[in-house]
């Protein structure tokens, strides 16, 4: 029963962010179904905590829901550098997705973002 309002406040979260600056969002195949539980995005630049600081600000929480596997102490702690993988992991946080938000929710935390990206 959620499916639809996590779909459409995706598209909108998409729509708004499409082609800022220091944002990079992460891609589906559009042929996929894909009932997001979360919307994850890229802060490039070394602007994330920067952005993560201007939204907890204004209120607006944001996550970090995925650590690297390989820095898991199940997988060895990090034991291993995988570069790469650390330096996107670096760069994630998700921004709020809930089926009670609004397109004005969205919209604000889309307005708060895009500031603090400048």
């Amino acid at each position: 029963q959620f499916a639809p309002a996590r779909m459409r406040l995706t598209a909108r979260y998409r729509q708004r962010l499409a082609g800022a600056p220091h944002l990079a969002l992460l891609t589906t195949d559009p042929r996929d179904v894909v009932v997001p539980h979360i919307f994850p995005v890229r802060i490039l630049d070394d602007k994330k905590h920067h952005v993560v600081d201007a939204l907890q600000a204004r209120g607006i929480p944001t996550g970090m829901h995925y650590k690297p596997n390989h820095l898991l102490t199940y997988y060895g702690g990090g034991a291993q550098s995988l570069p790469v993988t650390e330096m996107l992991g670096s760069q994630l946080t998700t921004l709020p997705l809930h089926p009670g938000m609004t397109d004005a929710d969205v919209d604000l935390v889309c307005d708060a973002l895009l500031e603090a990206l400048r």
